[in-house]
């Protein structure tokens, strides 16, 4: 009889939504009265050993709340919903460490709690809703066997990331970022070229190298596993076909390995142990005439030059302003001053990217003026064929210079 009549009274709960069979039962104050005056019943029955009554007591409490530590419920996807952000940082316990932090700018991040060598440490597993409450848990589990295996979660974290970035900053990587660095920004103003970039065609020339020699070879190398042999090996097979590029080579892979030292992509500079690893390069002098009847011999040989106007006035204007090969085809007309009898030439143009005055001679007027009446309609002092860029530079090689 007592039974059925408690029976009827628990019914009576359920239809006024007192106890409620699901994960969100007692997240709300009103029901921890209720709780507290079914679970002095319970203990009075126990007491008068009515079995019957406790045991169905204690499944409906098992399956109306779930206790947490702290003494909190487990958290649920629609808790973690409905969690505002507040003034401070707070935190939302879900059980055996794992907990959510929310952030007063509205972040949810996933934290573990544990202890490692008596000490308490945190592993962040992520951010909500990019981490369901399923994925925290799982992540929570896989943390806890690595403890049970003597093994640090977060260390462990630490080293699977350091592995990851090390196979993405291979040397060819690594390189190309230390090339972009440095290259000259096509967008800089003329005449404002950075002195710590290099020019157009030394960025060309460079990449070049790096892409025919150094990619195909070792490119692929972690930029971290790489070894003092592995370049070397490298540098040996260039010098067989050229000792002058391989030198080249070895100044700039060490110019990227401490890039890469201080950059965090390497521990340490591989290039500096290959110091005298290769031969020297003697270097031969260039061939000049020294000798005045030879130079005057020279100066005639150009002035009787059969070939074109363009090639001969700029192979007759080269002794006369005492220009580099680069500088001089490149020059444009509106750099030219006829007033002030002078060749005005941008830093831009220059080695040590300053700019330049060349006073001109009589002589070196006389040729500009000739030239002036061919190629005065085009910007190029000495254009190429198509005149929208200048003559190449294979005019002043010295296959051309022995007229």
């Amino acid at each position: 009889m007592a039974g059925d009549s408690l029976y009827e009274f628990e019914s009576r709960l359920r239809h006024h939504h007192i106890i409620r069979l699901d994960s969100q039962a007692f997240t709300e104050p009103r029901y921890f009265g209720a709780f507290v005056f079914l679970l002095s019943v319970f203990v009075r029955c126990c007491t008068l050993k009515t079995v019957r009554f406790g045991g169905r007591f204690w499944g409906l409490l098992k399956t109306t709340i779930r206790i947490g530590p702290r003494g909190c419920e487990v958290l649920s996807d629609l808790k973690i919903r409905q969690a505002k952000p507040q003034e401070k940082d707070y935190k939302l316990y879900d059980a055996e460490g794992l907990y959510l932090q929310v952030t007063p700018a509205g972040g949810k991040l996933w934290k573990y709690k544990y202890r490692f060598d008596g000490k308490e440490r945190k592993l962040s597993l992520g951010a909500y809703p990019v981490i369901t409450l399923i994925d925290a848990r799982e992540a929570r589990l896989a943390a806890q066997r690595l403890l049970a295996q003597g093994i640090d979660p977060g260390s462990d974290k630490k080293a699977r990331q350091r592995a990851t970035a090390d196979s993405e900053n291979t040397v060819e990587v690594v390189t190309r970022a230390w090339h972009a660095t440095f290259s000259t920004s096509p967008t800089k103003p003329r005449g404002q070229a950075n002195q710590k970039t290099w020019t157009e065609g030394h960025a060309i020339k460079l990449l070049h190298r790096l892409e025919k020699d150094i990619f195909p070879v070792i490119g692929s190398i972690p930029m971290a596993d790489l070894t003092a042999r592995d370049l070397l090996e490298v540098l040996q097979r260039v010098a067989e076909r050229s000792l002058e590029t391989a030198h080249r080579l070895r100044i700039a892979m060490g110019q990227v390995c401490r890039w890469a030292v201080a950059t965090g992509k390497a521990g340490h500079d591989v290039s500096g142990a290959l110091r005298g690893a290769l031969p020297p390069v003697r270097h031969k002098h260039m061939a000049a005439p020294t000798d005045p009847a030879e130079v005057g011999r020279l100066l005639r040989a150009i002035d009787s030059y059969g070939g074109g106007v363009i090639v001969r006035a700029a192979m007759q204007l080269l002794p006369l302003v005492f220009l580099r090969p680069g500088e001089l085809r490149k020059g444009r007309w509106e750099e030219i001053d006829f007033v002030n009898d002078q060749w005005n030439v941008p830093a831009e143009r220059m080695k040590m990217k300053v700019d330049h005055i060349v006073p001109l001679s009589h002589q070196a007027l006389r040729i500009l003026k000739g030239l002036h009446q061919v190629t005065g309609c085009s910007g190029w002092l000495f254009p190429g064929r198509s005149w929208s860029r200048p003559v190449s530079d294979i005019v002043n090689s010295p296959k051309t210079e022995t007229c």
